[in-house]
């Protein structure tokens, strides 16, 4: 069971057996996987905010009371035990904040996601140059050694010619020459084939001692002129640069909208009960309960030009988004 192990090991690898390491083991796809699960989180953490908020509380203790009269002096000492239980609920009715974040909280999800396969275009990418440099300099390693190997042929034979007395020490100095070039060369092309499979390493997390060479060659189709414009309609649809940039606007627009309602009004349902046992020394052995259901309203009076501030804060950076966006429509119709 050994043998089919190793010589399976030992397989040269191809370039599709690269890119699938690599969607395995290469940290940054892994990163920009990892940044999508947690943005698929946040509208779950912004949509609960908005859901009832119900919160218990209990409080129990021992109280050591201690009273003088002011006439006789006299003094009253007794030790009691209290208890409080409470329930608590509230529920946010207006509260454009929460409305804003959402939305935002959708589009960084999109963000993601276009990143996420932005990562997954950039892996295609290097992977294949990594491949492709380490194949190089597998085969110029090989054309390397089977020069070295000729050289050293050639010398051997002018050494015998030389022996002979059919050569002459010219000939044979200068294949000496060339062979030891040829040995020197060959390093450099081992030296380089080391590097280029490390860095491909890096990508894949596993070493390749040998690459496959490539098959048929790849014949691409000739694209007409009346296509040109669908595939540009396409590019600018479906490039995750720009849908990223897209996403980054949105962002922008829904912080504006969150800034500015912290001008508006907020509005919560509140509802409450407790029960209070010896809540003081002047109750003791008695139970007190108290409901309460309210409306809560805030209404923002001044905040010392802060909202104000970071309204306009937000409204440059959506600019700065707009800009980068069609930066980004640009950079495809380029491409």
């Amino acid at each position: 069971m050994q043998a089919p192990q190793q010589s399976q090991a030992a397989a040269p690898s191809g370039l599709l057996d690269v890119y699938q390491l690599a969607l395995e083991k290469d940290t940054q796809y892994a990163a920009a996987r990892a940044s999508l699960d947690a943005a698929k989180t946040l509208p779950q953490q912004v949509g609960g905010q908005m859901l009832p908020q119900i919160s218990a509380h209990g409080t129990f203790g021992r109280n050591n009371a201690e009273q003088e009269h002011l006439l006789t002096h006299r003094r009253f000492e007794d030790t009691y035990r209290s208890r409080v239980q409470s329930l608590r609920l509230s529920m946010p009715l207006f509260r454009p904040q929460l409305w804003a974040e959402y939305a935002r909280s959708k589009a960084e999800v999109r963000l993601a996601h276009a990143e996420f396969e932005n990562a997954g275009q950039e892996l295609i990418v290097r992977g294949s140059q990594a491949y492709f440099d380490a194949l190089l300099a597998q085969d110029l390693m090989a054309l390397a050694e089977a020069q070295t190997k000729a050289t050293a042929a050639q010398y051997q034979q002018a050494k015998r010619f030389f022996e002979t007395k059919v050569g002459t020490i010219t000939d044979m100095q200068a294949l000496q020459a060339r062979y030891e070039n040829a040995m020197a060369q060959e390093i450099v092309a081992k030296n380089m084939f080391e590097i280029r499979k490390n860095i491909l390493q890096n990508i894949t997390g596993q070493e390749h001692q040998k690459l496959r060479s490539l098959g048929v060659r790849l014949k691409p189709e000739d694209q007409k002129l009346d296509e040109l414009e669908g595939l540009m309609q396409t590019a600018m649809q479906g490039n995750a640069s720009v849908r990223a940039a897209q996403a980054k606007y949105d962002i922008a627009d829904k912080e504006v909208w969150r800034a500015r309602s912290g001008h508006l009004p907020v509005l919560d349902l509140v509802a409450a009960r407790s029960r209070e046992t010896n809540p003081s020394y002047t109750t003791i052995n008695q139970k007190i309960d108290h409901k309460n259901v309210a409306l809560q309203l805030t209404i923002p009076l001044f905040s010392g030009g802060s909202t104000q501030g970071r309204v306009r804060q937000t409204i440059a950076l959506r600019e700065k988004a707009s800009s980068e966006l069609e930066h980004a429509r640009q950079m495809t119709n380029l491409g």
